[in-house]
């Protein structure tokens, strides 16, 4: 139930804002996931998580995503930021 609730709120956001929407469901998907084997592996151990423990695995693995996220694209500005400072330059290579 949780899933769909989800996949439907995932879904409107990305009628309104396609480019928004998919970074939400990846950073939700990645939450859910986390806190699902959180979740798991403490109902395996005997000690099911509180409402309170569960949030917290969500939010520490959506933050742990979106920090992810961040940093690949922080990667990703200084390659193009790289790319085109030597195609702007004029530096083609040697004796170009």
């Amino acid at each position: 139930m949780l899933l769909v609730t989800l996949f439907s709120i995932i879904c409107s956001i990305s009628i309104m804002a396609p480019g928004l929407g998919v970074v939400v469901g990846i950073i939700s998907f990645c939450g859910m996931a986390g806190a699902a084997r959180r979740s798991s592996a403490a109902e395996a151990k005997g000690v099911p998580l509180t409402q309170t423990e569960k949030m917290w695995a969500f939010a520490s693995a959506a933050g742990f995503t979106l920090v992810v996220l961040a940093i690949i694209g922080l990667v990703l500005a200084v390659v193009v930021f790289v790319a085109l400072f030597i195609m702007c330059s004029g530096f083609h290579g040697p004796g170009g």
